[in-house]
């Protein structure tokens, strides 16, 4: 317990003093490009390490916090200083510059703020959250449900993990991934919203409910990790340049075709990456079977993109809402079963995660020991 708290202070006292850091050399004018990437190389290398030093002072041994971590400051915090250096991203807009409580929320939470209008035709009716159009009530019964929903699973599991089929299983691992992930980033969401102050884009958006891949994977699921990928890889390469140019990011002329499937298989790829460097520090195995996983997810969604071209081209009539979404979903089930689940299963990720989560909801006295 010493060992966590402590890793806890040394995590969350690292990631403020590398926002302060980060907002002084936002505010002091450098130049986009090389001049900010070099002022801010210091401070990207020392978020990287930010989950080794808890991983080191909980004794090295397995922690979901760990894996926790690693995304937030390996991958969304890390894309967002990278993305400022380029003058894109929610750490270069004016609001996030205007305060600092509002750019180190930004800066340490795994959360989008709704200060862009370039979002506005990617988020969902309703998945805004602004204050006064969400309450603490509607937020902490959402909250609640998911926890709620979670160990529910996680009882399932624990009770009946002999008599579980590898399918029944790798679906009970596909809720356990939904209700902890959808629960990190509504309970970081609230903390931003509710006591910060600051208005966001919400993190998950019903992704049981896509009517498309691209409807799953862009509008949907893990918005945060979404939009980083977004603003750092796909766009730069459909505008043909890194730096962001005052004024860019509005409606403009139609990207060409191969800049935008470059874009797409760029963004998935390095999601791989990102997903395959997880799964190798969590337990040591990397066999390429998760970027390939989201690499044929990009291919997926591009030869969706053309079926969809020659759908509306002929005038073809639509499937019903509950059809379009009964194929997504079997869709990313194929899939997940294909390149997804047996790395998981494999690795042992899954065993050590799993015990590790029902532990410390056995702690807290949500779950009881069998």
């Amino acid at each position: 317990m010493a060992g966590e708290f402590l890793g806890n202070v040394l995590v969350w006292g690292m990631a403020f003093v590398c926002s302060i850091g980060t907002y002084y050399v936002a505010k002091i004018n450098i130049r986009p490009g090389t001049n900010r990437l070099i002022a801010c190389l210091p401070i990207i290398c020392i978020i990287n390490i930010i989950p080794e030093v808890y991983h080191a002072s909980i004794g090295e041994r397995y922690s979901s916090l760990t894996c926790v971590y690693r995304a937030i400051f390996n991958w969304w915090t890390s894309f967002k200083v990278l993305g400022m250096c380029v003058n894109r991203g929610p750490l270069a807009t004016q609001e996030s510059l205007s305060s600092f409580l509002h750019f180190a929320t930004v800066f340490m939470l795994p959360v989008t703020p709704r200060n862009s209008e370039k979002f506005g035709n990617l988020i969902k009716k309703g998945d805004d959250s602004s204050p006064g159009k969400q309450s603490w009530t509607g937020d902490c019964v959402r909250m609640g449900a998911l926890l709620f929903g979670l160990c529910v699973v996680l009882a399932v599991v624990q009770m009946y993990m002999e008599h579980l089929s590898p399918v029944m299983f790798d679906l009970c691992l596909a809720l356990i991934l939904f209700f902890l992930l959808s629960f990190i980033l509504e309970s970081t969401g609230f903390l931003s919203l509710h006591l910060l102050g600051v208005p966001l884009v919400r993190g998950m958006a019903e992704p049981y409910l896509s009517t498309s891949l691209r409807d799953f994977w862009g509008r949907r699921w893990n918005l945060t990790a979404g939009y980083t990928l977004r603003e750092l890889i796909y766009e730069p390469i459909v505008e043909g340049r890194w730096i962001r140019l005052p004024g860019a990011g509005k409606k403009g002329k139609r990207p060409s075709t191969v800049r935008s499937i470059a874009g797409v298989m760029a963004a998935f790829s390095v999601s791989g990456i990102i997903h395959e460097y997880f799964i190798w520090r969590s337990t040591g195995v990397s066999n390429m079977e998760w970027f390939a996983f989201f690499f044929v997810s990009g291919i997926a969604v591009i030869l969706e993109s053309a079926i969809f071209s020659f759908w509306k081209k002929y005038n073809l009539p639509k499937f019903p809402s509950w059809m379009s979404i009964a194929i997504t979903l079997l869709i990313m089930i194929v899939m997940a079963e294909w390149l997804f689940f047996p790395p998981v299963v494999s690795s042992r990720w899954s065993e050590f995660g799993v015990k590790d989560v029902t532990d410390q909801l056995i702690r807290i006295g949500l779950l009881q020991d069998k």
